[in-house]
Order: C-alpha cells, then sequence, then structure tokens
C-alpha cells in the first residue's frame, strides 16, 4: 500500500513539472511570435505604402498602433479622362405606387386618402411619393398633386377634381368635406362666397350653386387671381353670368401680360363714309339683362396676320 502511494506522488510530481515545462515553454514561443508579427506588420506596411506612391493613384495614411491603412484622396488616376461626367439629373429618389382610384375617386397611400379628377374612377395611377409631395401621374401626364400628409388615416381632397359631378347633383357641394377644405386652405374666398350667395338669392338654390360651379371650371384654365377680378366685377355689377366672370378675367390677364392674344397699335383713323340708309341696330342679350352696363373695355383690337400664316400650311407642315 505503501509503496503505491509513493508511486502515484512520484507520477503526480512528475506532471506538474512536464506542464510547468510546457508553460514556461509556451510564454517564450508566445513572446518570439509578438516580436515576428510585429516586425512582418512593419515590413508589409512599407512595401504597401512605397507600392502606392510608385503608382501615384492614392495616397495612403497609416494609422499609429493599427495594422489597417485608410485611404486619404485619389489624387492623381490615369483613367480619369476616360471617365464620364456625373449626369446633369438629380438622382430620384420618390417612390412609386400604382392604386387604384376607389368610386369615391380618391386613392390610398401609406394609409391616408388623395383626391383625383373623377373621370379616373376605377383605374390605375401612378404615384410618386417624396418627402413632402404625393404626384399623380396616368401615363406620363400629371393630373393632381397634393403635401404628404403625416398622419395615420387622414385625407386631403380638392374641390376641382369634383366639379363635374356638382354640375350634375349641385345639392352635394354645400356641406362637402372638399369644399371645407378648400375653405380650410384659402382656395374659396370672400369673393366665391359673395357671388354664390348672390347666385343664390337671383336663381334659387340648385340654380345658384350650379352657377358658381361653373365659375369654378375657370380655374382650371384661368389664373386664381383673373377670376377674383372676374368675380368682384360681377358681384359689383349684381350680375351672376358667367359670361361677364369669362370677360373681366380676360380683361385682367391681357392687362398683366398673360393672355396669348396679339394686339396691333390702334391704326389711323379713317376718312368718315359718307351717309347711308340707317340700319336697324342690333341689341346684345347680356347687355340687357345687366342690371349695370358693362365698364368700358379699352383693349386694342387684336391683330389676325398671324393667324392667316397658318391657311398656308398643310397639315403635315403645320406645328
Amino acid at each position: 500500500m505503501r509503496e503505491a502511494l509513493a508511486s502515484l506522488r512520484r507520477s503526480t510530481a512528475s506532471r506538474d513539472s512536464a506542464g510547468l515545462t510546457r508553460r514556461a515553454g509556451w510564454r517564450g514561443r508566445s513572446a518570439t511570435s509578438a516580436a515576428t508579427t510585429s516586425l512582418r506588420s512593419r515590413t508589409w506596411r512599407r512595401w504597401r505604402t512605397s507600392t502606392a506612391r510608385s503608382r501615384g493613384s492614392k495616397s495612403v495614411r497609416w494609422t499609429a498602433g493599427s495594422g489597417r491603412g485608410s485611404v486619404r484622396s485619389a489624387r492623381t488616376s490615369p483613367g480619369a479622362p476616360n471617365l464620364l461626367p456625373l449626369p446633369a439629373d438629380a438622382f430620384e429618389t420618390a417612390m412609386t405606387f400604382e392604386p387604384r382610384v376607389d368610386r369615391y375617386s380618391r386613392i390610398t397611400v401609406k394609409m391616408c386618402s388623395y383626391s383625383v379628377p373623377v373621370r379616373f374612377i376605377d383605374r390605375r395611377v401612378t404615384v410618386r411619393l417624396t418627402d413632402d409631395a404625393l404626384i399623380v401621374f396616368d401615363s406620363q401626364r400629371e393630373i393632381a398633386r397634393h403635401s404628404r400628409l403625416a398622419g395615420r388615416g387622414l385625407e386631403h381632397v380638392v374641390l376641382d377634381h369634383y366639379l363635374e359631378v356638382l354640375l350634375r347633383k349641385p345639392g352635394a357641394l354645400d356641406r362637402s368635406e372638399a369644399l371645407h377644405q378648400a375653405r380650410t386652405e384659402g382656395s374659396f374666398t370672400a369673393e366665391h362666397e359673395a357671388f354664390w350667395a348672390m347666385a343664390k338669392h337671383q336663381l334659387g338654390d340648385s340654380e345658384g350653386t350650379t352657377a358658381l360651379v361653373r365659375v369654378l371650371l375657370l380655374h382650371c384654365h384661368q389664373q386664381h387671381a383673373d377670376v377674383l377680378v372676374g368675380l368682384r366685377a360681377a358681384v359689383e355689377l349684381g350680375t351672376c353670368s358667367e359670361d361677364v366672370v369669362v370677360l373681366e378675367a380676360h380683361k385682367a390677364a391681357q392687362a398683366a401680360g398673360l393672355a396669348p392674344t396679339v394686339t396691333a397699335t390702334p391704326p389711323s383713323p379713317a376718312p368718315p363714309e359718307p351717309p347711308g340708309p340707317e340700319l336697324p341696330q342690333v341689341s346684345h342679350l347680356t347687355s340687357r339683362r345687366l342690371p349695370q352696363p358693362l365698364p368700358a373695355d379699352g383693349r386694342p383690337l387684336p391683330r389676325l396676320e398671324q393667324w392667316d400664316e397658318l391657311l398656308h400650311l398643310r397639315r403635315k407642315d403645320s406645328p
């Protein structure tokens, strides 16, 4: 028994001494490996720097205490003259959707509803959504534009998108959401309110609202400020005739230089013609219906020579 215990102690002591020897040898090899790795790293960095400088394409800056190099700048490059220039157009970052217009003439994008013209009901449209705007296209033609809504379940409707329906159903205008938003945004102004009140007083609720809708359709072709001038003139004259609003709006557009009509200098007065037989005077129905005469029109007569030149062009040559 004593001999077995003595042999066990001798084997344990030999294993412990071997472990110490192995650990000591490992420490020596670790120190040697670290020195070798550091030397190789410095050698590789010097070779990489000299290679980059000899090529002349990039300048490499090494960070102290780090084995990695960072590219500082591309100073000269042999292939730079062969590169194409950057495109002039900005990079498009908008998201694209293709929703279908529902029966209420609205589309839903990102849990928000936006209106489109009623003629596009039950059709697919293309939507480009940016950080602040939403643009709706039918093929390549823009049909609506909204400010992007920042919320969930919100809706933005434009009154002009529903005018075609309101011509047939004028009673739906009074309490509509489109009219409420137009008043809030300021596009339905006090001039519209005054004209609407006068039209309902003269023609009744249904016919007066229809007259207002016809006037609102002018915003699709005329500037907003010009239509307001026509509405103010119609209210001052006490008439709800659409012709008066159109005429005064054209006058305001031409006074601002926005009308396409080309005017010429007034010609010299012609000699008076000899008196002939008296002809019956032609009276205009519009002037007879007005309680007050229209203001004088001081615009010069339009020049028609440019329009006559189009008569000599064939169909293929016409622009």
